[in-house]
């Protein structure tokens, strides 16, 4: 039995900084990573830089990356919530990603790149605050 495949309608998010776009969790990961100031990051590994929006994924990461697991363990580290860090000042990552709609094939893949060209810089968020400025999750 085949599948009809036909074409459809979703949303994508275009990073306010360059012409990326993906859908909306990676299009925020994206801006995360290459736009913004480590310490607007809402939460962050200060052992590997991993970025995210909530504290639960940084937890899993903390527990399921291999190469943290590996890096703590090489470092002597016994207690993983000392490189966690929540910033006391974050950025609204909602903010730095706009809504385009895009028609998509059934084929396309999950995550697509919407690009214009690929010759940019990419900008910083930068508002002045420092690591000290940060807490302990």
């Amino acid at each position: 039995m085949y599948a009809l495949k036909t074409a459809s309608y979703r949303k994508l998010y275009k990073c306010r900084f360059c012409p990326k776009a993906y859908r909306k969790h990676r299009a925020i990961a994206h801006v995360l990573k290459h736009h913004v100031q480590l310490d607007r990051v809402p939460f962050y590994c200060t052992l590997c830089n991993f970025r995210c929006t909530a504290t639960v994924d940084l937890l899993h990461h903390v527990k399921q990356y291999k190469r943290h697991v590996e890096e703590v363990a090489r470092n002597g580290i016994t207690d993983e919530q000392t490189v966690l860090r929540q910033s006391t000042n974050p950025v609204d990552p909602n903010s730095l990603v706009e809504v385009i709609d895009m028609e998509t094939s059934a084929d396309d893949q999950d995550e697509e790149e919407y690009t214009t060209t690929l010759s940019y810089q990419r900008p910083m968020v930068n508002h002045g605050q420092s690591d000290s400025s940060m807490s302990n999750v």
